[in-house]
């Protein structure tokens, strides 16, 4: 009987594949140029996971600990942190990449060790005038990235990282093209991120019910979850960049400007699907 973790991931690479597939010609007839360059980074993070699962626990530990220490310095970097501290940031990242990798240690030791962790270097660091900011947010963030290997090695990882990207390229192309009139028009936050229109928020909705379909997995509970969560944790991405006064968080990623711009959707579903795939630890079935 085949593992229902390994037929989760197999199913969300077919569907990831088929829809690339099915939208690769229309996507380059648009010539839209950040509609080409989000379809491409999407086919790469795909190729990037794919490859890891494959290599078994060293590849998806080494996926991890890459996007754990792009992701710290990137976010040193909005808040104009010195390249020592930034260094000192990306090695803790690493460790934290190490401990994740144990669901004990992540779940019992990691989380609060980190937490202290940043806010320490965040309040060494940051400049004076975000200096108490710059230690809770820090912090924070060390604790967000000590789930990364963890959840980059489940298959809900797949899953969950294929539905997100569903959710942003819909959201993406309906807000820019289906955002008529004052209803369709409406932005949601017009402040902190003034391109979120009701017409992305729907069209995100719709691609998020189908690719939960195409993984088997269509749940409406789930799909509100999924919702609420992705909009929101996009919502506070927004704020902190418009907070430092940026548009994006780097500019090495075609389509996106960085990483964090790329994953700003899983900043809470991320760490719920994490503490997911613990229940086990703890007694619980999935």
């Amino acid at each position: 009987m085949q593992d229902p973790n390994d037929l989760l991931f197999w199913r969300t690479i077919e569907a990831t594949a088929t829809l690339l597939a099915v939208t690769a010609l229309p996507v380059f007839l648009s010539r839209q140029r950040v509609l080409i360059h989000r379809w491409l980074v999407w086919a790469a993070i795909a190729g990037l996971v794919l490859v890891a699962w494959m290599t078994g626990p060293i590849g998806l530990l080494v996926l991890a600990t890459a996007t754990a220490v792009t992701l710290t310095v990137e976010f040193l970097r909005l808040y104009k942190f010195s390249t020592v501290w930034t260094i000192v940031a990306g090695v803790v990242a690493l460790a934290a990449a190490l401990i994740g990798r144990n669901q004990e240690n992540l779940a019992l030791v990691g989380a609060p060790i980190l937490f202290v962790a940043g806010a320490v270097i965040g309040y060494l660091a940051a400049p004076a005038e975000v200096r108490g900011k710059g230690a809770v947010v820090l912090g924070l963030a060390f604790v967000w990235l000590i789930w990364c290997p963890l959840f980059l090695q489940t298959a809900q990882a797949a899953a969950t990282l294929f539905v997100v990207a569903c959710f942003d390229v819909a959201a993406w192309v309906g807000g820019r093209f289906l955002a008529k009139g004052s209803l369709l028009g409406w932005h949601f936050a017009p402040k902190a991120s003034p391109n979120k229109t009701l017409a992305g928020l729907l069209a995100g909705a719709v691609a998020v019910a189908l690719a939960m379909a195409a993984i088997g997995y269509l749940n409406v509970v789930q799909l509100v979850v999924i919702l609420v969560l992705a909009v929101t944790g996009d919502y506070l991405e927004s704020r902190v960049k418009r907070s430092v006064g940026v548009k994006d968080a780097a500019n090495w990623l075609p389509g996106f400007g960085g990483l964090f711009d790329r994953l700003d959707s899983l900043l809470l579903l991320l760490p719920l699907t994490s503490a997911y795939s613990l229940l086990p630890l703890f007694g619980f079935a999935h």
